[in-house]
């Protein structure tokens, strides 16, 4: 997998559970966080402005997580973000992620499809934005 982004989190109160381990919903917040930064590094602006501009969304229809080690209160981690797959209308993001020491804590995958934000229907991914996901991977 060929890191497309990369993206530096403090892991936060906010992150965490009464044991001070991330909350296992908070890590599609990481994961949601450095997506972010992905689209906004292959499209060189805010992905907002794109999504608004082609009156498109990507929403997500499928998402997994492994957890492989503790994620802690004020670690800081890194998420590598890649696209791994293409489809006609849905794409999959994958996510990698690191503390401070380089050791691989987590990782989650996203499967996210194209939609029309008038008509709320499928749309085929265009040859621009498969080429922009798909660069170096």
């Amino acid at each position: 997998m060929k890191s497309l982004a990369t993206h530096s989190i403090r892991i936060t109160m906010a992150h965490v559970d009464a044991a001070g381990l991330i909350f296992f919903p908070r890590l599609y917040d990481l994961c949601e966080s450095a997506l972010e930064v992905f689209f906004e590094a292959i499209f060189a602006k805010n992905f907002h402005t794109v999504i608004f501009q082609q009156k498109q969304a990507t929403i997500i229809v499928h998402s997994e997580a492994d957890y492989k080690k503790p994620i802690r209160l004020g670690d800081h981690i890194k998420v590598v973000v890649a696209c791994t797959h293409v489809g006609t209308t849905s794409f999959t993001i994958h996510y990698k992620m690191y503390n401070t020491k380089e050791v691989f804590v987590a990782e989650a995958k996203t499967v996210h499809v194209l939609i029309d934000l008038v008509t709320f229907e499928k749309v085929k991914i265009s040859d621009e934005w498969r080429s922009k996901i798909l660069a170096d991977s």
